[in-house]
């Protein structure tokens, strides 16, 4: 029997909601962990809208996103659960010409596209404007607080570096919400670890992100106390 978790392991409750789909949940900190699917409470609803590509309102979609958001890591997912379908991992990564025709034929009858892109993307053709006009539009969510947590581990996991336990959670809450700020964060304290040789505990992950400014200001948990 299969037990459904959350991002930290906890038991997960399980919800009744109509069409719900499989989420690939998952959180290993190891060398494959880039290719798990963080799944938290920002994200979820996201996630299940992608991959029910029956209920797309159009068969040609868009999927929007900063960098590192995981959205190439998304459609990875969907492909691999339905090979009927045309990924785009980059909107910039083939000629508009060539895009337009994909999303065409995809309203003829054809397979359908999932289109990955930044916010700031605009075509230049302007027969492939209105075809992305008319598109679905999914947007990722900034994260919240636990799917932030997660990411951190995961980027100082794969420079080979550990966070004392409860100290992600602890940053999560205190740093800005965003994806940029994860990368940010994590690289500030992987190179404060290599430089110093000191293990990330509370202590040293808050007086180094302090001094980079990346740490915003408030009270700060009881339990957070170093």
């Amino acid at each position: 029997m299969t037990v459904s978790v959350d991002l930290f392991g906890r038991p997960a409750r399980e919800r009744q909601t109509a069409r719900q789909l499989p989420l690939p949940l998952g959180w290993r900190l190891d060398d494959a962990d880039d290719t798990a699917l963080l799944v938290s409470e920002s994200n979820a609803l996201l996630v299940q809208a992608v991959q029910g590509i029956a209920s797309w309102l159009t068969p040609v979609a868009l999927l929007i996103g900063p960098p590192r958001s995981g959205k190439s890591l998304l459609a990875a997912h969907v492909l691999a659960q339905n090979e009927e379908l045309h990924i785009i991992d980059s909107a910039t990564s083939m000629s508009e010409a060539a895009l337009f025709h994909l999303c065409t034929a995809a309203l003829a009858g054809g397979k359908p596209v999932l289109v990955v892109a930044e916010p700031d993307w605009q075509p230049v053709l302007p027969d492939l404007r209105t075809r992305i006009a008319a598109a679905q539009d999914f947007r990722v969510p900034d994260p919240d607080t636990e799917l932030l947590a997660a990411l951190l581990e995961r980027r100082l996991s794969n420079a080979h570096l550990q966070l004392s336990p409860g100290v992600a959670a602890y940053l999560a809450h205190r740093i800005e919400r965003s994806f940029a700020s994860v990368d940010a964060v994590a690289s500030a304290l992987t190179a404060a670890a290599l430089d110093g040789g000191r293990p990330l505990s509370l202590t040293f992950a808050r007086e180094t992100l302090r001094t980079v400014g990346l740490l915003l200001h408030g009270d700060e948990p009881s339990w957070a106390a170093a």
